[in-house]
């Protein structure tokens, strides 16, 4: 009976022994995993900021495209502008000048 007893004893302690032991390994299971989920999303998130710069590069060169684009085009239609003008004024100086030139001839 003492044997049983003994046994059973020992039967006990082995059987914590390999409780504590699988929790140990869970743990360390569970931590690796959760060490490499974090290595993973770190990676993920880095990824993401270089695409978002990148993004953010492409869009700025393209909108200062568009603003070089837009500023050469105004540029040229207010040179449009001023040329029309300048004809449109010498145009008017030729008429005024025809024009007091018939009233001189008319006069004398």
């Amino acid at each position: 009976m003492q044997q049983q007893r003994e046994r059973a004893n020992q039967l006990e302690q082995n059987l914590a022994a390999a409780r504590r032991e699988l929790e140990t390994q869970t743990a360390l299971r569970l931590k690796q995993a959760v060490d490499s989920g974090a290595v993973e999303l770190r990676k993920s998130l880095q990824q993401e900021r270089q695409r978002s710069e990148q993004l953010d590069q492409k869009s700025l060169t393209s909108a200062k495209r568009d603003l070089e684009t837009q500023t050469a085009l105004v540029a040229k239609v207010a040179e449009s502008g001023a040329t029309q003008l300048k004809r449109s004024l010498q145009q008017e100086h030729e008429k005024r000048r025809c024009g007091a030139a018939q009233v001189f001839a008319a006069g004398t």
